[in-house]
């Protein structure tokens, strides 16, 4: 089996920091929610949100998008149904996904993330961008 991108963060966590990939990436989704709250871009979105239930969501997701779906099944809705209410209410849109990966990217630099890690996690998500174009 190749190794995935979670098995990649794994073991540079136990490496780097002296804790699992599930303690680090807990880590980062605590860390990508303070950022993305913090951006004055994306901050509305969140208004009313019950945020420990999205870090769990985005934890879950992410888990398994990350080892390429080898770790468990995920159950979450799909990307544009989890988020059709903000997209046909607010508005959210491409340029929002955009200022959320920067977000990511900027969080997984903070923790000193190995360039290929965030290289391919930036490739995991990018598809899911095209959820959020609207006609």
């Amino acid at each position: 089996m190749a190794e995935t991108l979670y098995d990649q963060l794994d073991a540079w966590s136990r490496s780097a920091l002296n804790i699992d990939g599930e303690a680090a990436l807990t880590a980062v989704v605590e860390e990508f929610y303070q950022a993305a709250l913090a951006d004055s871009r994306l901050a509305r979105f969140f208004e009313g949100a019950d945020m420990e239930t999205l870090k769990r969501h985005q934890f879950n997701f992410m888990r398994y998008a990350f080892s390429e779906g080898q770790a468990g099944g995920y159950s979450g809705r799909q990307v544009g149904e989890a988020h059709s209410r903000l997209i046909r209410d607010l508005g959210l849109n491409e340029n929002h996904f955009d200022f959320v990966a920067e977000d990511l990217v900027a969080t997984l630099n903070k923790f000193n993330v190995p360039q290929p890690i965030i290289d391919g996690v930036v490739a995991a998500v990018s598809p899911l961008r095209d959820s959020f174009v609207h006609a």
